[in-house]
């Protein structure tokens, strides 16, 4: 994460707004809030990570730096508020359990749709295979957003979503650029013989979408 984020600066963006408003779905221990801050010192930042033991360290991590205006909550996005069982994988991997998965715990969700009332310069969603069903649930609000960071997440024992994604992002006027992780393009070097699977997943792409 540190060198996609800080080295690399994948979420760097332009804005002209002098309080940018930056959602962060799925923010962990606080790396992306933090180069956040550092880009946009002024930015306002809304912050979500279900997890509660990283959500401790998130906090703790944002406490010592003593930023303003972040607003953190321990609630996972979703399409509806609910209580859903959550896989704890205790790094960067949690999620709304799948059907194999172990159910470790019950956690709250939130929808983002309540949260995309005003314009959004930034938003990253990498919320571990809720993404489409956030994405649908938020679809016409989606003109708001200037900037859009998307993990998407294949699981290769369901259908996979890739076109609703992209379809949803292209509508709301989006233009698209589609990278693989880093490191994640050898996993699968012949892909018609035989196919990578980790945590039940078969694929991940970031896809970064702006205005052209």
């Amino acid at each position: 994460m540190y060198r996609d984020i800080f080295e690399q600066q994948s979420y760097r963006f332009r804005t002209n707004e002098q309080k940018p408003y930056i959602i962060d779905g799925g923010a962990n221990v606080g790396l992306s809030v933090l180069y956040f801050k550092e880009l946009y010192p002024r930015s306002q930042i809304v912050a979500f990570e279900p997890d509660d033991d990283i959500f401790s360290v998130l906090e703790r991590n944002i406490e010592r730096r003593g930023y303003e205006n972040i607003n953190l909550f321990g609630q996972a996005l979703w399409s509806s508020e609910t209580k859903l069982s959550f896989m704890s994988e205790g790094s960067y991997g949690g999620r709304i359990s799948q059907a194999d998965d172990p159910r470790d715990t019950v956690v709250q969700t939130v929808r983002l749709r309540n949260y995309l009332n005003r314009q959004v310069d930034f938003l990253k969603l990498d919320i571990e295979g809720a993404e489409t069903e956030v994405l649908i649930d938020c679809a016409d609000l989606l003109d708001g957003v200037e900037n859009l960071f998307v993990e998407y997440h294949s699981f290769s024992k369901k259908p996979q979503t890739i076109h609703t994604v992209i379809s949803i992002l292209a509508d709301a006027g989006f233009r698209l650029l589609i990278t693989q992780p880093y490191g994640s393009y050898d996993l699968s070097p012949q892909p018609f013989m035989e196919r990578y699977v980790h945590e039940g997943m078969d694929l991940q792409l970031n896809i970064f979408a702006f205005r052209s």
